[in-house]
């Protein structure tokens, strides 16, 4: 398999020097093919091996999730990724809430101008979970001044794995395309809800079949 040069937006080169410059130059498309972390691992940037094209996961920490740091509504434990002996991760378990709201934002100009890109929430529905036959949750996403939405009843989704949820895509434009926003919410029941693990959001660019 042909291996693709690495190209990275200038924005996006900075965020990561600190971290490749502990490193010999040779190193740095290794590092970059199996993930580098940054911001205490609230991020991670990783560059696929035949395209080489570049795809962003912001984990939980990076998120903010409602009442997030009351551990009466959620808990936060860490685990470890894949690939990345020894680098933990948290991610963050619903307890018990009425009000499931779970936002972030993303700057589109550290990303490739001209390709399209799709934001996918990674999470986990425990089978002791609750709250969700009835209630789907919406998925939204916001850029510039257009805004898509969709639905998912998470009660028929497999139980205890790590799944994606599609939240929708976009085409980047630069400084165009400004400020990503994204969300996970169901506030509309009032029903409480139980067992939905949120590990984060991936930004990748869509490939086509």
């Amino acid at each position: 398999m042909a291996v693709m040069a690495i190209q990275l937006h200038n924005n996006l080169q900075k965020k990561l020097n600190p971290v490749l410059q502990n490193f010999s130059f040779d190193k740095h498309a290794d590092l970059l093919h199996n993930g580098v972390f940054l911001d205490q691992n609230r991020m991670k940037v990783q560059v696929d091996k035949s395209t080489g094209y570049v795809s962003v996961m912001l984990y939980a920490r990076n998120l903010s999730i409602t009442w997030g740091d009351d551990k009466r509504y959620w808990t936060w434990t860490y685990m470890a990724e894949p690939n990345h002996p020894g680098s933990l991760v948290e991610v963050a378990e619903l307890v018990d809430v009425c009000w499931l709201e779970v936002k972030g934002e993303f700057d589109a100009s550290l990303l490739m101008n001209g390709l399209t890109y799709e934001v996918v929430f990674t999470v986990k529905v425990k089978s002791d979970g609750y709250g969700f036959k009835e209630c789907p949750v919406t998925l939204k996403l916001e850029e510039r001044d257009q805004m898509s939405e969709r639905k998912e009843i998470l009660d028929k989704k497999p139980k205890d794995q790590w799944i994606e949820l599609n939240v929708g895509t976009f085409r980047n434009c630069g400084s165009e395309t400004g400020k990503l926003k994204f969300s996970l919410y169901e506030t509309a029941s009032n029903h409480w809800k139980k067992g939905l693990v949120i590990k984060g959001v991936t930004i990748r660019p869509r490939i086509p079949n």
